[in-house]
Parts: C-alpha cells; sequence; structure tokens
C-alpha cells in the first residue's frame, strides 16, 4: 500500500525532468527566467489597459512505465487543479482598482508559440519531482488518464476568474489568466507570448498622483504606510487607499447584536441537550448582585452553536446573537428572589445540525473547538427592542380521536469516539474528519456491542457506516480497500473502492433489538493479489448512524424524538410511558432550540411512578416537529456561570467594537497571558519600525470569542476581529502578533493536554498533495473566500504557559532587537545548503540534489547585499561517518559552532523534516539545548518541508522549539508546516530577503520581519508560498550597523602578494558626506578571495556540476583607533598563491557613524598574483601572557603572543598557515587561528586565548606553533601545571610530598600537591622526632613551593644528615590530611 507521505524528506526541484531509471525515463529541462513584470497604460478614469507578457513555457517529457507523460514549467506559473486533472499552470496578475467600483477585465491573446502534442501530467509535478513520482504511480495515474478530464474540452477562457481582494489599504484584482491551452480530442499545446488585459469599471475615478498624500504630518505618514505596505508587485495606477467604514449599526437599530461591555452580560455553558435552571443564588455566588436585577427585563441569547462558517465577512454578523425563549419564575414581584429562577432549554455543541438549531441539516455536527454551548444572560433596558422573549405555549390536548396514535417512532443515534488522529484524510466539499474511531487493517474484524435504548424487538434497523481509505496499492485487479459490514452476523453491506477516498456502507431492514445487545462488525478481508504481493489495506473508521424504531418510553424522565417523516399532513397523538414525576415534567416542541414552545393540556393516565403522557400535535411534509420530555425536577446547572468582566490593562481594549479603538499593533493573547501581552503591546508603543507615534495594544481572546463569535472558541472569531479592526477602528492596525501556542488537538482527545491558546486555520489543504497544512495567514487574510494577499503582518510567539510568554516577550526578543554590540555578527549570516546525497538503502544520489547549492548560491549572489557578512557551511564539504551515508557528524559540529558564533540570520535549504535538517543529520531537534548565541539569537529561515508544525499536538516541531528556547536558538523562525516544493520556496526566500533591504545594495535600513515576510508572500502565491509561517514576533527589526563609513581604495585596484599595504576608511554622515568628528575604535577584517568549489550531482536527473564559492581566508583582523572619523591600517599581504583573485573583502566595523551609533564599512579588492620585492626569513616569536608560576585547571584560559615584523599567516589553509598548539608531543593539534586577534592598531604581534581541555593533573607540555605572511615557521614550548579543584564539598586532598634539590647544600624548596587550597603547616623534625623548624603558609590547588633556607628555629644551620619533612593541610570544613617527606643535607 502507498501511504500519502505527511512530509517526505524533499525540497522538490523546479529545474527539468528526471533521469533514466526502471520503468521512467525524462528529458532535462531548464528552469525558465521570469517573465518582464506587466505594464500598464492608456489610462483613464474608467480603467486602464496591462501588457502581460508570459515568458516561454518548457515542457519536461518523461514515462512512467512507458507511458509518456508531460508537465508544463510556466515562468511564474502554479498547478492549481485538483489531483487527478491535467495540469495545465495557471498564472495570477494583480492589478490595481478603485475601491467603490466592479472591474472587468477581457482578455486579448498576442502571437501563438506551439508547444507540441502532450499528455498533460495528472498530479502536480510528477515529471520534474522525483519525490512526487510516488504519488502519481500506479493505478492512480493510469485511472486518472482515463477519466473524463482528459476527455472533455479544457475550457479556453483567457482570465479563469478575477477576484477583488486587498493587500493593507490597496484594493487589487486578483486576475487568473490561462495562457497555455491544451486540447485533449488532438492532443495538441500552445501558449500565448503576451495577453493584453483591459481592465474597466463603470464610474469615473481619478488615480493618485504620485505626490498625493498629507506630507509633513504624521496622520499622512500613517495613512501612507498602511496605504503601501503590503501593496504587492501589481499593474496599475495607485488610487485612493480604503477609507474606515462606519461600523454597523447598532442592534436596536437593526444591525448585528454583539456582547456590549456596557451592560451586564452573564455566560451560561451548556454542553448537552437538556432543561436547564439558573437561579438566583447562583448569580450571586458568581458575584453579581442580584438586588439589582429586574426579572422582568431577564432575556437570554446566543449564536448558533458550533464554528462559525469561514466564508461570511465579518460585518454580514455571523456571530451575532439571537433571543431565546425563558421562562422566569417568581418576576411578579420586580425582584429576584434568592428562590426565583430563569430556565431555559439548551443544546451542546454537538449534535445532528436539526437537533442543534432550526432547519438543521441532517449532519452530525462536532465543534472543533468546544464541547460547550454558550448563552448569554442580561438584564435591564435593551439590548434590542422587542419585549423580552418567554417561553410559549400550545395546546396539545388529545382530542381527535382519530388521529393516529404512535407508541414508537424512528429513532437515529451516531456513534464514533474520537480517538485517532489523521489530518491528511479529506475530501474537498465534505465534512473533514480529522479524527477517528479505530484503525483497521487487512484480516482485521472490529465489533461494536451497542444497547440501543427503547429498541423495538424485531424492528427493522437502517445503517451508515463511514470508512476512509488510506493511500493505494500498485495492482490492479483488486480495489485498494476492501470492507464488509455485518448486524448481528448477517452482512449488511460490503464495498470495494480505491485511493486515499471515503466510502459510506449503508443497509437497512435487518432486525434489531433481538437479544440484550447487537454487535455491529466491520471487517477488511485477507487477498492476495497478484499484481501487488505486498499489498495492505489500512482503513479507519469515522462513525457510524443506526436508525431504529424507538418506543417512546422516558428515561428518567427525558425523552427526545421526532414527529415521524413521509408522513401526509395531520394530527398525530403522541404516548408517552414511564414517566416517574408528572408535576415536574414538560413537554416541548424544540424545532426551533432558540424558541421552544410548550405544549400543554396533554392527558396523563397510569399510576404514581409510571405515569404515561399522550399528546396531540401536528405533522407532515415540510413540518416535521422534533419533541422533548424533561423534568424542571431534574434541570441541570449550567456549567459556567461566569460574569463578563475580562481582564483589564493599560493597553487591553476593553470594547473591541468600539470605532474609536486605533492600533498600529495588536497582541493578541489568552487572558491567562495578559501580563506578557501587555509588556509586548508597551514595547511597541515605544518603538515600530517605520510607524511615527507607534501605538500597540492588547485583544484578548476571550474578548473576541465574546464580541466575535458568541462565547465559542474559534479562528474565524479571530480573523473576523482583525477584519473588524481594520475595517472600523479609528486607526487601522498593520501588524497582529499571535502570543500563545496552537493545538491540533484543542478537546484533548489524545490525553495530552497541549492547550490551544490562539487557534490556528488547520483547514490549508493542497489538493494537488492531497495534504492539509496550517497557517496564521488565513487570520491576515481578509477579503473573504478567494483572498490570497495579506492584509496585515502576522506572526506568532508559540508560548505554552504564561511563564514561557513572559520570556519570550521580555528576553531573547529584546536582546535582538537591543543589541548594539561593537561586533561583526551583527553584520553576518549564516547559509547552509543540503548535499547532492539522498540517504536510503542504495546510497543514493538526490535527483534535486544540486538544486539546494544552486538555489543558495543565487540567493548569495543576487539578493544578499554586498555589505552583509557570509558564513556558509555547505553539507557537501564533510564526510560522511559510516558507509551507509547516514549522517555527516562534521557538518553537524561545524553548523552548529557556526551558530554558537552568532549571526542575526541563519538560512537553510535543504530536506527536513519537523525534527531534522538534511538526510545526513546537519541539525536534528536535541540540538537545539547546545546552542549558546544568547547575545544574538537568531531569524532562522528554513526553505524545507515540515520544520515549521508548530499546532501538532503530539510533538513540538524544531522551529518552534528554537523560538522557545529560552535564551539561545532563534528569536523568530520561517517555515512551513507541509510539504513544499523547492523552486517555489527558494523564490519565497529570495523575495523575503529582497524585501528585508529596501534600498539594497545597501544594509543600513531595513523592515521589520513581519513586513518583509508579508510583502515577499504577497509577491507569489501558491502553495509551497501558503505553508509558511513567521513563528516570532513580527515587529522585529535585525540590529545590523546602522552608520555606515568608506573604504578610501583610492587608485589601487589590487594588492601584491608580500606587500605591505595601507589602506584607509572614514566614517560617513547620514547624507553620504564624510563624519569629522567620530572617534573610538575600528573593527577591521580584511579576507582573501572566495574560494570555489564544485558540487557533482543530478541536475534535474542528469549528472552536472554546480560551482560555489566560500568565503575568503582571513588575511587580517584586529582594531584600529578611529580620529576625526578617519582609520588606517597596515598589514602584509600572505605570499601564498592561494590568496590571489579578484573578491577579497574588506570589512571595518566602526564604533560610531554619522551620529547612528556602530557603522559598517565594506569594499572588496583585487590580490594580484606577482610577489613584492621585500623578503622576510625571520619566523615569529611565540610567548605565554601569564604570571609566573601560574596553576592552571581544565577550563581556564591561557593567552599565547605571536609577533613578526611582517605579520602572522591567519589564512588557516593548512598547518603551515595557521595557529595551532600540541600537548604532550601527543593527538591531534588544536587549532586556534580563527581566534586570533591583533593589538589595537598594530599588525605585527597578537593574541589568542587556548581554553585547556580535560588534563591530568600535573605539568604538561604545551607546543605552539604560528607561522608568518612569508611562511616561516615559529615554534615554542612551555611546561604548564594543572590542577583541577575538588568539586564542591570534596575531601581535601596532599600528595607529592618531597624536596628539590634533593640532597641539599645550603636551601630547597618542600613542593606539595593540594588539589582545594588549604593552610599548610610545615614541622622539620629530625629523624628522632625532634622538632627543628615549624611554619605555616596559605596553599592553592596545584603546585606549591615552599622555602627552606636550612635554618633551625633559632637561625642556626642545621647539621648534615637525613631530616623529616611533616606536611599538614587543613582547610575548614573540609578535614586535615598529612604526609612526610625526607631531605638529605650534605653541607
Amino acid at each position: 500500500m502507498r501511504r500519502p507521505l505527511a512530509c517526505v524528506l524533499a525540497l522538490a526541484s523546479f529545474a527539468a525532468a528526471l533521469a533514466p531509471s526502471a520503468g521512467f525515463g525524462a528529458e532535462a529541462a531548464t528552469a525558465p527566467p521570469l517573465p518582464p513584470a506587466p505594464t500598464a497604460s492608456a489610462e483613464t478614469p474608467y480603467g486602464y489597459r496591462v501588457r502581460v507578457p508570459i515568458g516561454e513555457a518548457l515542457v519536461a517529457h518523461g514515462e512512467i512505465d512507458g507511458v509518456p507523460l508531460d508537465e508544463i514549467v510556466l515562468p511564474g506559473g502554479v498547478d492549481l487543479a485538483p489531483a487527478g486533472a491535467p495540469q495545465i499552470p495557471t498564472r495570477t496578475v494583480y492589478l490595481r482598482v478603485p475601491w467603490g467600483v466592479e472591474p472587468r477585465v477581457r482578455a486579448t491573446p498576442g502571437a501563438i508559440r506551439p508547444l507540441g502534442t502532450i499528455r498533460p501530467t495528472p498530479f502536480p509535478k510528477l515529471v520534474t519531482e522525483r519525490s512526487e513520482r510516488a504519488r502519481g504511480l500506479n493505478r492512480d495515474w493510469r485511472e486518472a488518464l482515463a477519466s473524463p478530464a482528459y476527455a472533455t474540452a479544457i475550457p479556453g477562457n483567457l482570465v479563469r476568474s478575477a477576484t477583488p481582494m486587498a493587500a493593507g489599504q490597496t484594493r487589487l484584482l486578483a486576475v487568473e489568466i490561462a495562457p497555455v491551452q491544451w486540447e485533449p480530442s488532438t492532443g495538441n499545446a500552445w501558449q500565448f507570448e503576451e495577453l493584453l488585459l483591459d481592465v474597466s469599471w463603470e464610474r469615473a475615478v481619478e488615480p493618485l498622483a504620485p505626490s498625493t498624500g498629507e506630507r509633513g504630518t504624521e496622520r499622512g505618514a500613517v495613512a501612507a504606510t498602511r496605504a503601501a505596505a503590503l501593496d504587492p508587485a501589481a499593474a496599475g495606477p495607485r488610487y485612493a487607499p480604503r477609507q474606515t467604514a462606519p461600523a454597523p449599526s447598532a442592534a436596536a437599530a437593526g444591525g448585528p447584536l454583539r456582547v456590549d461591555p456596557s451592560r451586564p452580560w452573564v455566560r451560561l455553558a451548556t454542553t448537552r441537550a437538556a432543561l436547564y435552571r439558573v437561579t438566583a443564588a447562583d448569580l450571586a455566588a458568581a458575584g453579581i448582585a442580584v438586588g439589582a436585577i429586574d426579572p422582568l427585563t431577564l432575556r437570554l441569547f446566543r449564536a448558533t452553536p458550533g464554528d462559525l462558517p469561514e466564508s461570511l465577512d465579518v460585518d454580514l454578523a455571523p456571530d451575532s446573537l439571537r433571543e431565546c425563549a425563558i421562562e422566569v419564575t417568581g418576576d411578579s414581584d420586580g425582584a429576584f428572589d434568592p428562590a426565583d429562577a430563569v430556565t431555559f432549554y439548551g443544546t451542546g455543541a454537538f449534535g445532528f445540525g436539526y437537533d442543534l438549531k432550526r432547519g438543521g441539516s441532517d449532519d452530525h455536527l462536532e465543534a472543533l473547538r468546544t464541547f460547550e454551548a454558550t448563552y448569554w444572560l442580561t438584564w435591564g433596558a435593551g439590548p434590542v427592542a422587542n419585549p423580552p422573549r418567554r417561553v410559549a405555549t400550545r395546546d396539545a390536548a388529545p382530542v381527535s380521536g382519530s388521529a393516529p396514535l404512535l407508541t414508537s417512532v424512528t429513532h437515529r443515534i451516531h456513534v464514533g469516539q474520537n480517538r485517532l488522529f489523521e489530518i491528511d484524510l479529506a475530501l474537498p466539499g465534505s465534512p473533514w474528519e480529522r479524527w477517528f474511531d479505530r484503525l483497521i487493517v487487512e484480516g482485521a474484524r472490529i465489533g461494536y456491542p451497542l444497547t440501543l435504548p427503547g429498541a423495538i424487538p424485531g424492528g427493522a434497523g437502517s445503517l451508515r457506516l463511514r470508512l476512509w481509505g488510506a493511500g493505494s496499492s500498485i495492482g490492479t485487479s483488486i480495489p485498494d480497500h476492501l470492507a464488509r459490514v455485518t448486524w448481528n452476523r448477517a452482512l449488511v453491506d460490503s464495498s470495494g473502492w480505491n485511493f486515499t477516498n471515503p466510502r459510506d456502507l449503508a443497509g437497512q431492514g435487518f432486525a434489531v433489538g433481538l437479544s440484550a445487545r447487537d454487535t455491529l462488525e466491520v471487517g477488511v478481508p485477507l487477498v492476495n493479489d497478484p499484481g501487488d504481493p505486498n499489498r495492505s489495506d489500512t482503513q479507519y473508521i469515522a462513525w457510524f448512524e443506526v436508525g431504529y424504531p424507538r418506543r417512546l418510553q422516558a428515561s428518567l424522565d427525558t425523552l427526545f424524538f421526532s414527529a415521524p417523516d413521509s408522513v401526509p399532513a395531520g394530527r398525530f397523538r403522541y404516548s408517552v410511558s414511564a414517566v416517574g414525576d408528572s408535576a415536574a415534567s414538560r413537554f416541548y416542541d424544540r424545532t426551533d432550540p432558540e424558541r421552544p414552545v410548550r405544549l400543554v393540556g396533554g392527558a396523563w393516565s397510569g399510576a404514581s411512578g409510571s405515569f404515561t403522557l399522550t399528546v396531540e400535535d401536528s405533522a407532515g411534509p415540510g413540518h416535521r416537529p422534533r419533541y422533548a420530555l424533561l423534568s424542571t425536577a431534574r434541570a441541570a446547572r449550567p456549567s459556567v456561570i461566569a460574569l463578563y468582566a475580562p481582564p483589564v490593562g493599560p493597553r487591553t481594549i476593553g470594547d473591541l467594537l468600539d470605532p474609536a479603538n486605533q492600533a498600529d499593533y495588536i497582541v493578541v493573547a489568552p487572558p491567562a497571558f495578559q501580563a506578557a501581552a501587555e509588556s509586548l503591546a508597551a514595547d511597541r508603543s515605544r518603538f515600530l519600525s517605520g510607524v511615527a507615534n507607534p501605538i500597540g495594544v492588547v485583544a484578548t481572546t476571550d474578548r473576541i470569542y465574546a464580541q466575535f463569535s458568541g462565547g465559542t472558541p474559534d479562528v474565524a472569531a479571530i480573523r473576523n476581529f482583525v477584519a473588524y479592526a481594520s475595517r472600523h477602528w479609528a486607526r487601522t492596525p498593520l501588524y497582529v502578533c499571535l502570543l500563545g501556542d496552537a493545538s491540533l488537538d484543542p478537546l484533548n482527545y489524545s490525553s495530552l493536554r497541549v492547550v490551544d491558546h490562539v487557534p490556528t486555520y488547520s483547514g490549508g489543504y493542497h489538493t494537488g498533495l492531497q495534504q492539509q497544512f496550517s497557517l496564521d495567514d488565513w487570520i491576515a487574510r481578509l477579503d473573504g473566500p478567494g483572498d490570497q494577499l495579506l492584509d496585515l503582518a502576522i506572526g506568532r510567539l508559540p508560548a505554552r504557559t504564561p511563564e514561557e510568554a513572559l520570556q519570550m516577550v521580555r528576553g531573547k526578543r529584546r536582546t535582538f532587537e537591543a543589541n548594539a554590540s561593537f561586533d561583526l555578527a551583527r553584520n553576518r549570516v549564516l547559509l547552509c545548503a543540503d548535499d547532492a546525497w539522498k540517504w536510503s538503502a542504495s546510497q543514493q544520489l538526490d535527483p534535486v540534489g544540486l538544486d539546494h547549492v544552486r538555489q543558495m548560491e543565487r540567493k548569495d549572489r543576487a539578493h544578499i547585499p554586498f555589505p552583509v557578512t557570509r558564513s556558509k557551511v555547505y553539507v557537501n564539504d564533510y564526510a560522511f561517518s559510516d558507509s551507509l551515508k547516514t549522517s555527516k557528524p562534521g557538518a553537524r559540529e561545524a553548523f552548529i559552532a557556526a551558530v554558537n558564533r552568532q549571526s542575526w540570520l541563519v538560512d537553510y535549504i535543504g530536506h527536513g523534516s519537523d525534527n531534522l535538517l538534511a538526510d545526513e543529520q546537519v541539525f536534528r531537534s536535541a540540538d537545539v539545548s547546545r546552542l549558546t548565541n544568547v547575545s544574538l539569537p537568531a531569524i532562522w529561515c528554513f526553505m524545507s518541508c515540515t520544520v515549521g508544525r508548530f499546532d501538532d499536538h503530539r510533538r513540538d516541531g524544531m522551529a518552534e522549539l528554537l523560538v522557545r528556547a529560552p535564551d539561545a536558538g532563534a528569536v523568530a523562525a520561517i517555515a512551513a508546516t507541509g510539504e513544499v516544493f523547492g523552486s517555489e520556496s527558494s523564490a519565497l526566500n529570495d523575495k523575503f530577503v529582497d524585501e528585508f533591504f529596501p534600498i539594497s545594495p545597501r544594509a543600513d535600513s531595513l523592515r521589520t520581519a513581519g513586513l518583509a515576510w508579508a510583502r515577499a508572500k504577497n509577491q507569489g502565491v501558491n502553495f509551497s508560498v501558503r505553508k509558511y509561517n513567521l513563528i516570532g514576533e513580527p515587529g522585529i527589526v535585525p540590529p545590523l550597523p546602522r552608520g555606515r563609513g568608506l573604504w578610501e581604495k583610492g587608485p589601487l585596484d589590487s594588492i601584491l602578494r608580500g606587500e605591505q599595504v595601507t589602506l584607509r576608511g572614514h566614517a560617513l554622515l547620514a547624507d553620504g558626506s564624510p563624519d569629522t568628528v567620530a572617534s573610538g575604535t575600528a573593527r577591521l577584517r580584511i579576507l582573501g578571495p572566495p574560494s570555489r568549489r564544485l558540487l557533482n550531482g543530478y541536475n534535474g536527473g542528469l549528472a552536472g556540476t554546480v560551482p560555489y564559492d566560500l568565503p575568503g581566508p582571513v588575511l587580517y583582523q584586529g582594531e584600529v583607533p578611529v580620529a576625526r572619523g578617519t582609520f588606517q591600517i597596515r598589514f602584509t599581504v600572505p605570499v601564498d598563491a592561494r590568496v590571489s583573485g579578484a573578491g577579497a573583502r574588506l570589512e571595518a566595523l566602526l564604533e560610531e557613524a554619522g551620529g547612528l551609533g556602530v557603522g559598517l564599512a565594506a569594499d572588496s579588492i583585487r590580490v594580484a598574483v606577482g610577489l613584492a620585492p621585500r623578503i622576510d626569513v625571520t619566523p615569529p616569536s611565540i610567548s605565554l601572557v601569564s604570571p609566573p608560576d601560574t596553576t592552571f585547571a581544565p577550563g581556564d584560559r591561557v593567552t599565547i603572543a605571536v609577533e613578526d615584523s611582517s605579520g602572522i599567516d591567519l589564512t588557516g589553509f593548512d598547518n603551515a598557515h595557521a595557529i595551532f598548539v600540541l600537548f604532550d608531543d601527543a593527538g591531534s593539534p588544536t587549532d586556534l587561528t580563527a581566534g586570533f586577534r591583533y593589538e589595537s592598531g598594530s599588525s605585527t604581534r597578537g593574541t589568542v586565548d587556548l581554553v585547556l581541555p580535560a588534563l591530568a593533573n600535573g605539568p604538561h607540555r604545551l607546543e605552539a606553533h604560528a607561522s608568518d605572511t612569508y611562511r616561516n615557521i615559529g615554534a615554542a614550548a612551555f611546561v604548564i601545571e594543572v590542577a583541577t579543584q575538588a568539586a564542591a564539598g570534596g575531601a581535601l586532598s596532599l600528595t607529592q610530598v618531597f624536596n628539590y634539590p634533593n640532597p641539599f647544600e645550603n636551601e630547597t624548596y618542600v613542593h606539595v600537591r593540594l588539589n582545594q587550597p588549604a593552610r599548610l603547616r610545615v614541622q622539620i623534625l629530625t629523624v628522632a622526632g625532634r622538632k627543628v623548624r615549624e611554619w605555616s603558609e596559605e596553599g592553592k590547588a596545584g603546585e606549591n613551593y615552599l622555602p627552606w633556607d636550612g635554618r633551625d628555629s633559632q637561625g642556626e644551620n642545621v647539621a648534615i644528615g637525613v631530616y623529616l619533612i611533616h606536611v599538614t593541610a587543613e582547610a575548614a570544613g573540609r578535614g586535615r590530611v598529612d604526609a612526610v617527606g625526607r631531605a638529605l643535607r650534605t653541607r
């Protein structure tokens, strides 16, 4: 069986067809270049014309099992056709149009370019993506080719759709064009080389002049920001931005009714259909002053239970509250006394549609995020004009003796527990199952013993069972899935079907209730498929529904039933038996659950404890009442009775509906995270890049749900709130930050207790791949169905607890933005690309292996501005650790080390999953704990599959783990929640960097991460782009240096090897003129030309090579002073020929530049092949910079100084061009080159620190090597003493007590080794034990040398002979130890 892959470790190629392999062949194609941008002309107040160049479409030809298939690659095109349909790419063009008009589009084709006779693939990228080949193998693609879609002419209209939408405040028309056409009957395909689009509207609207706007005012600046902030690369003139619209009218004036905090509201939660009772005592217990309640004014409201419709606009008020009928006892005296109560009929959030609302469907509905239905109790005048609604009554006396008497009716139950999660099982247009009852495999049977309440023995039952087949087999003679269902061992239905699809098994007429329990059994037969020896049939049981005749017999004085269907109009009598308490029982018509009608006048019969109620009512075609017998004595108390009083805060909006609200930045957070949300809103009120006098506010989810979904947790409520604020607030938001984690299991079916603090939209579905994905962008796309563009910048901080939320807001987010360190890391990006290997048992080369490096090199050369410093870890440069080629530990260690050296951006392109980067395991989720980039936690971009899953309740994704890490890791992450394609992902990656730097190639002006990301996404809409999310705070700005400087190369265009070169530079003011005031320090780094390497692998399936460059070797790094804005460095260029070539890099980080803080000067220079005439044969001198007699411990820093008149060789090509050390003439050398820094102002002397490894206690030989720029190698050896400090609480140790020299003539030294500091007492004794001399000293951990001058306590020389040296060491709390040595005096 082939399961649909949740995520393959694949970033697919957009380049060419697959290489020939068994049963599969392809011709190569190259990625087509993007065409020129559309251009507008012929502008009038009624429209304009747009010329759309199409570019050259390419056709990739391939074969699957000998069947030719073709894939059309259209520049900028996307495959939006559903799976199984011909994949003919279309393209979307965005046109600016005015607000308030109905635009029309007409297309005129240009010249035709034939594409030949083809057969398009039925699945996206089936030819050009080896990872997608498995999706179309075998019967899937064969049956698709035989479907009507391949025999029916595809509509030839050039404009497939024209959908109005907006990007921020700019109105756009998204025009999907079809420049590629295919005729199924002939197989001929062609493209138009260009299309002319005429867009028009009915009334005159003048475009804006380029200078239009309220210049020089805050209002004008803010309006300009809103108008153009998210405008994609659209064609056409600009028009006036959207104006704030009046809020919908109040409920009293016929507008929508929402929770208004100006009046009292009590939230009541109900979990099932029942009669509910709320007493005055209940309200008092909830903190409500019931003495102020006039019971005559009590009202109850609710919105429709369950989830909001996604397609309805917020101003159409899908959440508007509707009044429910209630019964109030004790209201006649105008006071709500302790014994008074409100009684009402309530439902839960689960049930058949017709039980939840009037006119509801026959489907069983389940709310996604709550078991509760929410009701709102209020009192006082308003909020609507009509009188308070009370339960009406209707006479139901059984007066028609001829009316049929019913003692039983057909009843229907729904059975299915939500045990198993499988979100990719979906069928567009049908309810999304998501959760399943059981998994059943080939050869298994699962039984369900059932007790059907009130079943009439032998009655005829009906059954509907929903199964989902998962995957398909490669055989063609037997369906992928086979199933049968029995009732009490009698077959009800059986079926066979293909692919990942649902199948309903159904039957009727079987007998129910013949025993105490009926048994439904589902079986999947075990079959032998000659076409697929490995066939495996896997299915999910979703639910089943049973209909059966049920007695009208109450249970605990409760009964729900419906009038019979398919009966002629007329009167019917119903006889309900087994009622225990006739006085408390009430009979309701609940057809409209919001307006139940109490039926009165029914006839009671029988004895106490077993009454029978007979009522009479009408039914017939189109009128099928639904009834309930309920008992006031058994009325339930709502599970929640709470006064609506959300927590307040300085920046928390109290009434989200108030049109006077203003915000640039909204934090959406649960009430528990309010402290963190307030802190973030306060930060953004102090500073929000690009916005003058910004306003940050907090909207808590309880307020959002109360005011935009009737109290039900719903992601649509968050989207509708954001839309309302964008349309109706006095100052509309530009940013939304979701503070809180999301979960695909908000109701905790899995028992993992992952809280859905701020839900995400989990309804993204890639039809071609048949895969689900989650996206926060849905919340910021505010223009209804079909909207593809972000109207706001949006991001998420996935906090799980209040403490974690505070840490995310106040911790490394602030650290990142506030980083003003004088360090080149602020300017550095780390680029990592996967290699050409795709691990498998056969250790095969990756069919798209060259693309990763190619795409990253394109980003490096064409998109990252030159001043930004690059660091690279390409997996290709490292070796496998095992013969199976499963990992490259060297790459992992290099990557982690590079991250820990700190960069503001970490960018990865390659294969990935939610816990792993690259098949070679270049980074794993477990490695997050190894990161130490505390002062500069980076923005991470993962152009890879599923790394960004943040709502999976079963495990945390890598991206959110990095963002959650307390100190190091990531300040934000951009990553996908599903499988993505490489070309589309890398294009998005490039645009993101382009948008970060609006005045590139300069790097001193940046947009916020959220705004750059939203603008990038708005420029290329496809399924891959939709799957990427920003996990992080959208308002962050990288801390790159904002000042600038300039290198004064003058006439120099090259420098010679071995030459002593003098280079100068100066700081710049903001206007680009020299800064003659700046002073301080310049931190310089000069790199040699980049080194060129080659990656061999597959280029779209054919063997190929991709060149790539690694940063050049270090020629110099150190500091020089800056005086009056100017700096100068004199250094010697290494003579090694490998430093010659173009592209040597000059970097200067200036402590101050132009009054803007730290500045950066970057330039390039050429190192010529020629040699300077200078000669140097003297090696460098090497010394230790440590106090004499220093004892070191493992982990201590030992400073080594190196000096040479020609400077030190820092290129690190090999050990002859490096600084390294050896210990005890053994082991591998420790390279220290990268840590060397020249002393300030020097190019001849500098130092490097060595962190001592774990060495045994005692003396060790340290041998240091260094070479100068003329390849003269110097070496020096030193003896260092190592002593390991005792652990806290460890025992005192005293060893190695002896004297030196021994024998001695006049003076000797007593040697003592301690493992921790201690007080030492030394006694000199004769061999007979007489004390000659005694003294005490403070001893240190390690070696101690205590001098003895050979004299006794009187100052006299002792006689020749042997003496005992008794040493006692004592440390407070550690005890006392003794040792004895012998000394011989010879003169």
